[in-house]
């Protein structure tokens, strides 16, 4: 297929470049378009010049494009890692088919005659390896994500940090500290760092994609109990999970995965394979690559 795809490319560690770079290897030929530096006529003579099969948009910047006219001229497609429910997102939501990892709202994007469809998060197969050790990341016990600042609506995961550098002095560190940490190197923290205490805001059917660039880096996590990850992931063979707000139960599954070290080890590679094998984004391509399919051939019927 031939993809116009209107997003983020600056930078090689965006979701946009890995998404572009799976396509592409399976096959298909991707026109990025740059946010930032195009508007709607920029997008309509691409659409002329290309011919392509559908346009697809991942949101970066607060820029409005007309997407009445962009639909008349091609089938487009919108893809995130985020929520939508509650969310200020319309212009995502104008296009003909909307696909992101928010599995429990189907009832409202019906409602608001949205065409959605549920696809997980994934992570680029290229990272997907066991990295080095590195003496700084040598922790027992790591948090990797937004920590001084994140939604003032959700208070666990200040509550959860807390917890942790109380209860593990020396013993419990949060990372990226004074650079973002990614590639090679984030490869290596989670090599090096025996347990990964995860934490997605909470609603049904959703979880943040550091469950799976966790996981397919090697890491060691546990991650809240959310409803729907027990439909992929199996509990004490690729994660372990613990409940929110449980601390008590979290303090005894660190402890008990601490000592039983070729426990924790097995269900560390265990993961790694699964989501090697089975959530990479060439895996989500596919699934959304059959979906675009699927949803065109319902629209020609109409």
């Amino acid at each position: 297929m031939k993809i116009i795809y209107l997003g983020n490319f600056l930078k090689p560690w965006t979701t946009e470049t890995h998404i572009k770079a799976s396509f592409e290897s399976l096959g298909h030929t991707v026109i990025p378009l740059q946010e930032g530096k195009i508007d709607n006529e920029i997008i309509f003579n691409a659409i002329k010049k290309h011919n392509p099969d559908f346009l697809l948009y991942t949101k970066t910047w607060n820029k409005e494009y007309d997407w009445k006219a962009i639909k008349r001229r091609v089938f487009t497609v919108s893809w995130t890692l985020d929520l939508y429910h509650n969310l200020d997102r319309k212009d995502q939501l104008d296009n003909n088919l909307v696909v992101s990892p928010d599995g429990g709202h189907e009832k409202e994007f019906k409602e608001h005659k949205v065409h959605h469809a549920y696809v997980k998060p994934g992570v680029y197969d290229k990272e997907c390896y066991i990295g080095k050790y590195d003496v700084e990341f040598d922790f027992p016990i790591v948090f990797v994500g937004s920590y001084l600042v994140y939604h003032k609506e959700w208070t666990h995961r200040k509550a959860l940090i807390d917890f942790l550098y109380r209860i593990y002095p020396g013993k419990f560190e949060c990372f990226p500290k004074d650079r973002a940490i990614r590639g090679d190197t984030l490869n290596n923290l989670y090599a090096t760092a025996k347990i990964v205490v995860g934490d997605s805001l909470h609603s049904p059917h959703y979880w943040s994609d550091r469950l799976y660039e966790t996981t397919g880096r090697g890491g060691f996590i546990m991650h809240p109990k959310v409803e729907g990850i027990d439909e992929e992931f199996e509990y004490g063979t690729h994660i372990v999970g613990y409940n929110y707000w449980d601390f008590a139960g979290l303090k005894k599954k660190i402890d008990y995965y601490l000592e039983h070290e070729d426990e924790r080890k097995q269900i560390q590679m265990a993961g790694h394979q699964f989501v090697k094998e089975n959530c990479t984004y060439i895996k989500r391509c596919e699934e959304v690559l059959k979906l675009i399919t699927d949803e065109k051939i319902k629209l020609w019927k109409r």
